[in-house]
C-alpha cells in the first residue's frame, strides 16, 4: 500500500501521468507537467524520497487529493 512519507520523485511522476498530466518540459533536475491550465513542478531526484511538504504541495498543485493515491 502507498504511503504519502516515502513517496519518491518517480513514485509521484508515474502517479501525476497516469492521472492525465503531461511533461511539459524539464530544467535541471525539475520536471514540470500540465494538464490543461494546471502546472506541476516536481523534484526529479530519482530515487530520493521527497519531503512529506513537498509532497503535499504536489498534490496541492495538481488538484488531486492525496488520498487518491493511498487508495491505490
Amino acid at each position: 500500500m502507498p504511503n504519502i512519507h516515502n513517496i519518491s520523485s518517480q513514485e509521484i511522476l508515474q502517479f501525476l501521468l497516469k492521472q492525465g498530466f503531461q511533461i511539459h518540459h524539464q530544467k535541471w533536475s525539475h520536471v514540470q507537467l500540465k494538464k490543461g491550465t494546471m502546472k506541476v513542478t516536481i523534484p526529479n531526484h530519482w530515487k530520493k524520497t521527497l519531503n512529506i511538504k513537498t509532497v503535499l504541495s504536489i498534490f496541492r498543485q495538481s488538484g488531486i487529493d492525496k488520498n487518491i493515491y493511498l487508495g491505490m
